[in-house]
């Protein structure tokens, strides 16, 4: 759940290069090439969680529905699809659902994967939590 209009988040979502802003230190870094808010609208992304490993993440925005939901195709150390599903609660706030369909790349990290599953699932919520609740102050202030 986060403090703002679906728009607003919407807003966040798409425009990569503010990912550090809101999103450090989950976000690292974030490039935007493209048209904000088209499909077809290309970006990379650099995260890193608790553990010691960064990922790279090129994304290609694949489906849009203002204010409602974001889908992207992933390539790089990881490769798959994330949708971003934003539902209004009436409280103003709304609900971020995340569905995040991949397979890691990098061989390092495939080689490990089988053993550490529970740990990469882990690292990922506390990259996902830390960056959700900087969202959640970045965008506490600019509530429609």
């Amino acid at each position: 759940m986060l403090p703002a209009a679906p728009i607003q988040i919407y807003d966040a979502f798409l425009d990569f290069d503010r990912y550090p802003e809101w999103g450090y230190p989950s976000y690292l870094f974030g490039r935007r090439d493209g048209e904000l808010g088209v499909v077809g609208c290309k970006g990379t992304i650099i995260v890193q969680g608790a553990l010691p490993y960064k990922i790279t993440l090129n994304i290609t925005v694949r489906r849009l529905i203002p204010a409602q939901e974001i889908a992207s195709s992933v390539t790089g150390d990881v490769e798959g699809e994330v949708a971003w599903s934003l539902r209004p609660m009436g409280s103003g706030d709304t609900e971020v659902l995340m569905d995040w369909r991949c397979n890691l790349r990098g061989i390092v990290l495939r080689a490990f994967s089988p053993v550490c599953k529970p740990l990469f699932r882990w690292n990922h919520d506390v990259c996902k939590n830390a960056a959700m609740a900087g969202l959640s102050k970045y965008l506490g202030g600019k509530r429609e």
